[in-house]
């Protein structure tokens, strides 16, 4: 039990909340206040304010772009859906030791969601995590 308990922290989940503005049919545009530095595919980005869009036409893309920085990444997603409707917005970050991971986007009000597919960084650092904790 206290291996399964380590294991749960060393990756946990964090979300931070968003704003939605809507942009037109299928496309959005959020606004998030991220209080770490994270990795979003194999960007590492500082924290600060950013927005996440789809850029024009490109619904497996996300672009995200700091507002202070100028900090920007474009990264690959994956659809996903819920068992039900989103009741907030969020992003969903990975947590190993100090580092996070931008994991999954979801909008409020929707079922379908996005997900980012793990980094080979991600991917060791599990591993290290599961190793440490003797799972």
């Amino acid at each position: 039990m206290k291996k399964q308990t380590l294991t749960v922290l060393a990756m946990a989940s964090l979300f931070v909340m968003l704003a939605v503005v809507p942009v037109s049919a299928g496309s959005f545009k959020l606004l998030a206040d991220i209080p770490f530095d994270f990795l979003a595919g194999n960007e590492t980005l500082p924290a600060g304010t950013y927005t996440v869009t789809h850029p024009d036409g490109q619904h497996g893309v996300l672009l995200i772009r700091s507002w202070e920085e100028g900090a920007a990444a474009f990264v690959l997603i994956n659809a996903l859906e819920a068992n039900g409707t989103q009741d907030e917005t969020k992003l969903i970050f990975n947590r190993y030791g100090d580092r996070y991971f931008l994991t999954q986007l979801w909008t409020g009000g929707e079922i379908g969601g996005h997900e980012l597919p793990k980094s080979r960084m991600e991917h060791e650092l599990a591993r290290e995590s599961m190793a440490r904790n003797g799972s």
